[in-house]
């Protein structure tokens, strides 16, 4: 192929700091290609971009340059691609992104030409009304610049160029930021990954370098270059990978494909494409990348699309398994992966991954329904409107049921499942939030039938719900329509059917995210007395003491949110402001670190959410912006590595997986990465303590005795010591001596140790006494006189064995000779010696 204008690079912007993802060593990733996608219209120099789980393709054109303005959407759910409402300014080599559920394209060529021709237009497409509007002009005209959404805002990169230009869409304005630190590099494409960061790869002419910008510090960083330069490339993320697919690499258009992995900065091979193809687009749904479009080796336009599904984590192991660490140390743990292809990668910290994705939607609308999971499936009751509707959603096989409805029309109430019970309580009844109810309805999902438990003692309606060892919590709320959030909390033993009134919160409110973490029911969000000024406070209610804490609040103040925990981590999910708009926000807390993240893919707007967690993956049902009725559910599955502990007081983790000994015990320390998860224990111990010594003992020869020593401290190993020498093999709590003799007597101690540290036994004398016969002789001469002292066992011997030698002390002087016990007979002399 021969490239004039036709030079696509990429460029990927990151969301930052809380999610995780799997890190792929070099050597190829055997994911699968597929090609029975349905095709688009052909067309090449186009640009793609996902919105809400759908990916839209809009503009492009031909090598003879003629242009389009045409609009195709596909449902990856229906294999189907639908035409929509034409683009207002028909352009090729366009830049193309999603921000807050609309469809932006941005700048472009309106036919073959030079920069000078580059257009400034900037038009947004609205799925719901399949409408477009324009905005803001670009500052300056420009083709081939890269498009990406971070922090909020669209950023347009190169073109012609290196200047950076940012879109805020509060202001509907443009602002310039520090330029791309490389000569001007014109045709990218863009793509929303993981990370808050944007990564400008390749581009013209078979550029091979990378840069990463980060809109926070506004800055630029050089990362790796790529092993294939390569321009008129296609390209997405999908679980923090970034895949480069395709293109020109000056010579021939490429099928290879490459993979980058921003959390080590790092290239590897992918199984190639399934044709050789340039100036393609991409996107990526559903942890899918879809190749589609651009130019064959005939520079003819294709509609083909081809499909890439990365290996599937199938498994995860922990180490190290089982470990022992002391008070006030860290552990550190891994998470290797098994995939589908084989392969085995250890996983670590990366960032926001995976989707909100559509499922299927309700059999009807609901608004302000109240949502809870029981046994693995979804229910969803009543609504807003004061209907009495039940619906039970299989997350198994992805189908609703309608089951025998509420009796009584309710609407706000809160809910939870315990066991084999869904439990609704309180609420508007028949739409009149006026007179909220105190009722507590309790339907068995076995028998498809409801019942009434005690009434509630005070009533409410938009109240926080969560379930703490087996009670129900509700707290706060409203008791009428016009009403200021209350202070007081209520809770439900099922037990024995019975309220009590708890410890307040310190700071009424009513329409906050609720959900329970390490057996503490965390509240965030909602309003006091004033919707206009919505809250950010997180507070954390411990029923052990009964007791609140205030916690680091979240970034965006917001009421009528709904909050979820996967993995430990608290999600706060959409909501509105202020303004009274949805803010389709993600935003995730982390109990161990008291601080929020934010970047986690947005949704589409919702408010007065009760989000339910299925087998790690977040359902949010109903509830459309500004109270409307809708049918629609959405599902997101965190595609990150994410540790969890069960004792945060035994010992919390942090998302590095690093654990921190703080009390004695054992806790469950958990890695779970989208479905996946493995697990081990740790136990913590304090340094060991001596709680018996040893005691000193007297024994006679050849005896029996036996050391014990008592300890405290959990996982303890024990090594004896004789006179501060090791005693090989004697490692257990006790040491036996048999047969002992006098040579074994002495200071005998244990060492005994754990993860924490050593403690040594004080020490055991062992004395050894025996009643023997001793022979000797007496010997008499001058005081000082040197004696040679011999023997023999037989009188017949001439072998004479010197005993000893002396110089005589005294006279006279007995000789005593203590080896003559070991001896039947033995006889002595004395020699003078000269």
């Amino acid at each position: 192929m021969k490239t004039k204008t036709l030079n696509l690079g990429l460029v990927f912007s990151a969301l930052a700091a809380l999610t995780l993802a799997s890190v792929h060593p070099a050597g190829a990733q055997n994911g699968v290609w597929t090609t029975n996608i349905a095709a688009i219209s052909p067309r090449a120099l186009g640009a793609a971009a996902t919105v809400g789980g759908k990916i839209y393709m809009v503009g492009g054109g031909t090598y003879s340059c003629g242009v389009n303005a045409t609009l195709q959407a596909y449902d990856p759910a229906t294999n189907v691609w639908v035409n929509l409402a034409n683009m207002p300014t028909a352009r090729y080599e366009l830049g193309a992104t999603e921000l807050n559920g609309q469809l932006y394209a941005i700048a472009g060529n309106p036919g073959c030409g030079s920069a000078a021709q580059a257009i400034r237009a900037v038009e947004a497409y609205y799925p719901a009304s399949n409408t477009w509007s324009n905005k803001t002009l670009l500052p300056a005209g420009s083709w081939g610049a890269g498009v990406a959404t971070a922090n909020g805002k669209i950023y347009v990169i190169g073109g012609f160029t290196n200047l950076v230009y940012c879109y805020d869409p509060v202001g509907n304005s443009w602002s310039v930021k520090t330029p791309l630190p490389a000569p001007y590099t014109f045709n990218f494409g863009a793509t929303v990954v993981a990370n808050g960061i944007i990564y400008v790869i390749g581009g013209s002419p078979h550029l091979s370098s990378v840069y990463a910008y980060n809109p926070v510090t506004d800055s630029w960083t050089v990362k790796a270059s790529m092993p294939t330069g390569r321009d008129s490339c296609a390209g997405a993320a999908v679980n923090g990978i970034i895949y480069v697919a395709g293109g020109f690499n000056g010579t021939s258009n490429l099928a290879t494909v490459e993979a980058y992995t921003p959390a080590t900065d790092s290239w590897s091979a992918v199984t190639p494409l399934p044709y050789r193809v340039a100036t393609a687009s991409a996107a990526a749904v559903n942890d899918t990348l879809y190749v589609m479009g651009g130019f064959n080796d005939s520079n003819a336009t294709v509609g083909s699309v081809a499909a890439f599904t990365p290996p599937v984590l199938t498994n995860i192991v922990v180490t190290p398994a089982n470990p022992t660490i002391g008070t006030g140390t860290n552990q550190q743990f891994t998470a290797t992966g098994t995939f589908s292809d084989g392969s085995a990668h250890v996983l670590i910290n990366a960032v926001g991954t995976g989707n909100w994705t559509a499922v299927a939607g309700m059999p009807a609308a609901k608004n302000g329904p109240a949502c809870a999971a029981v046994n693995g499936h979804l229910y969803v009751v009543s609504g807003g409107a004061g209907e009495s509707s039940v619906f039970d959603y299989n997350s198994t096989s992805s189908s609703w049921s309608t089951k025998a409805p509420l009796p009584g029309n309710y609407g706000y109430a809160g809910a939870a499942g315990i066991g084999n019970k869904f439990y609704f309580m309180g609420g508007c009844q028949n739409g009149d939030c006026n007179t909220p109810g105190n009722e507590l309805l309790i339907y068995n999902t076995l028998t498809d039938a409801w019942t009434s438990g005690a009434s509630m003692i005070l009533p409410r309606s938009l109240a926080g719900v969560g379930v703490i060892n087996g009670k129900i919590y509700v707290a706060g709320g409203r008791q009428s329509n016009s009403g200021a959030g209350e202070l007081q909390v209520q809770a439900y033993d099922p037990a024995s059917n019975s309220w009590a009134m708890v410890h307040s919160m310190p700071v009424a409110r009513s329409q906050c995210g609720a959900a329970v973490i390490g057996g503490k029911l965390y509240l965030v969000g909602g309003f006091d007395n004033n919707p206009a000024a919505p809250l950010g406070s997180l507070v954390v209610y411990d029923p052990t003491t009964d007791s609140w804490t205030t916690k680091t609040p979240m970034p965006t103040p917001r009421l009528s949110l709904g909050a979820a925990v996967v993995g430990g981590l608290l999600y706060a999910i959409d909501g509105t402001t202020a303004a009274g708009a949805g803010t389709n926000l993600v935003e995730v807390y982390n109990p161990v670190t008291d601080s929020w993240s934010t970047g986690v893919p947005t949704l589409t707007a919702h408010s007065l959410l009760q989000p339910v967690v299925i087998g790690g993956t977040i359902y949010v049902a109903g509830s459309g912006p500004g109270n409307t009725a809708i049918t629609n559910v959405e599902s997101y599955t965190p595609h990150s590595l994410l540790w969890s502990s069960t004792s945060l007081a035994v010992a919390p983790i942090n998302t590095n997986g690093v654990a921190t000994g703080l009390t004695i015990g054992v806790t469950t320390i958990t890695a779970m990465y989208g479905n996946a998860s493995g697990n081990t224990t740790l136990t913590v111990v304090t340094q060991p303590a001596i709680t018996s010594q040893p005691v000193s003992v007297t024994v006679g020869a050849s005896g029996t005795t036996t050391f014990t020593a008592g300890a405290s401290g959990g996982a303890l190993t024990y090594q004896w010591q004789f006179n501060g020498t090791n005693i090989a093999g004697a490692t257990g709590s006790a040491l036996t001596l048999t047969n002992i003799t006098g040579g074994q007597a002495g200071c005998y101690t244990v060492i005994v140790s754990n993860a924490a540290g050593t403690t040594t036994s004080s020490c055991a004398q062992l004395t050894v006494v025996g009643i023997n016969l001793y022979a000797g002789l007496t010997i008499y001469g001058s005081v000082a006189a040197n004696y040679r002292v011999e023997y023999v066992n037989n009188l017949g011997s001439t072998n004479w064995q010197t005993l000893t030698n002396l110089a005589l002390p005294i006279s006279p002087y007995l000789l005593i000779d203590t080896d003559s016990p070991n001896n039947a007979r033995r006889f002595y002399r004395a020699i003078l010696v000269p």
